[in-house]
């Protein structure tokens, strides 16, 4: 789709961050891109909207004062299963806390880039489309990328921390 077309069903996306700024420029590229957007200064607003108007997708600030983007996350998650939800951080470094979150469909690194922050959207607005035809079918959402990742390494050592290669006998190139 090129930044000309508008999708025919646009995506409902609520912007969840505590900086104005950050919010005015993501509710910019999203209505560009065709699509409706809601702004939320905070988790327990985001929570009142979530509770008063559909919501496909949520952006949410990794950290936020009062509560942060992670609680957020598991109260959606709890509530409205099928809202796809990308946590957005200034910080490239993703906490093990948050990064077994489950519910989380992608993560954004700010500064953020325009063409990254829309292809994420774009997957996370596919997940909940997913998500919603399960949950009429009585099934659960489907798992994100993250929860695939985490359910193929249960009772596994996380690729994460990989082995050490045993060391090599250096006449003979064998592992010792």
């Amino acid at each position: 789709m090129s930044d000309n077309e508008l999708p025919q069903n646009p995506t409902e996306i609520l912007v969840v961050d505590d900086e104005p700024k950050i919010r005015e420029l993501l509710t910019l590229w999203f209505k560009a891109a065709g699509h409706n957007v809601r702004e939320a200064p905070d988790a327990m607003t985001a929570l009142t909207m979530l509770s008063q108007h559909p919501i496909d997708v949520m952006t949410v600030d990794k950290d936020m004062p009062e509560h942060d983007g992670v609680w957020l996350v598991e109260q959606v998650q709890k509530a409205h299963p099928a809202v796809a939800m990308l946590l957005a951080s200034g910080d490239d470094q993703i906490p093990m806390r948050v990064a077994m979150s489950r519910g989380i469909q992608g993560y954004l690194v700010k500064p953020f880039k325009r063409e990254l922050v829309l292809s994420a959207v774009n997957a996370a607005a596919a997940w909940h489309k997913v998500a919603v035809k399960q949950a009429a079918a009585g099934q659960k959402a489907p798992a994100s990328p993250i929860d695939e990742w985490l359910a193929s390494t249960a009772g596994k050592k996380p690729a994460l921390f990989p082995e050490p290669e045993p060391e090599a006998d250096s006449k003979t190139d064998k592992p010792k």
